[in-house]
């Protein structure tokens, strides 16, 4: 046998970047398929390669029982197949997501060439509506234990101020909430 008949297999690359923005599953990974072999994952805003033989291919993405649509993908030898993901949607449609739509929860599409995901940082609006969402989580969450210790009597001297403080960090990021909403209805649309 000479060299040539011991040739190497020819390889490609395929790339994926996944898009920054949106809150949908920021902290969460999608787990990288390629021909239903689990390969890697990828996380907001990061790009990864991967090196494959010649040829047709199946790339889909997964996050527990939800995925993309498998999109099949030639890629030739020494080239490189590009892609871009993110969430397909936004938080509010969350229900739909995970259920009648669980096949297209992650966006997977072909690019030309591979992105180059920038780091930007977030808006002012963006960390404000941010900040009033953990407001109402977090008072919501502390005025029920208080509650939970007025009626069971664990905190008897604590049960008050921490509800009074948790009340009220709650309304105020309910109404800088429907403020921020209102004063965005208001604006004239370019």
């Amino acid at each position: 046998m000479d060299d040539e008949e011991r040739a190497v297999p020819a390889h490609g690359t395929v790339v994926l970047s996944r898009v920054r923005g949106g809150y949908r599953d920021m902290l969460r990974g999608y787990d990288v398929l390629i021909d239903d072999t689990r390969v890697g994952s990828i996380r907001r805003g990061k790009t990864v390669r991967f090196e494959v033989p010649s040829g047709e291919h199946r790339l889909q993405l997964k996050i527990a029982w939800c995925s993309s649509r498998p999109l099949t993908v030639l890629v030739e030898e020494g080239g490189t197949a590009s892609f871009m993901c993110a969430p397909g949607g936004d938080a509010a449609d969350a229900l739909a997501a995970v259920t009648v739509d669980k096949d297209d929860y992650i966006t997977l599409q072909q690019t030309s060439e591979p992105i180059v995901m920038a780091k930007t940082p977030m808006n002012r609006g963006a960390r404000l509506s941010l900040a009033t969402a953990f407001g109402v989580f977090g008072g919501s969450l502390m005025l029920t234990v208080a509650l939970i210790w007025h009626y069971t009597g664990v905190a008897p001297k604590a049960d008050n101020a921490v509800a009074e403080v948790s009340l009220v960090v709650t309304l105020v990021s309910v109404i800088v909430f429907r403020l921020r909403r209102w004063k965005a209805g208001r604006r004239p649309r370019a």
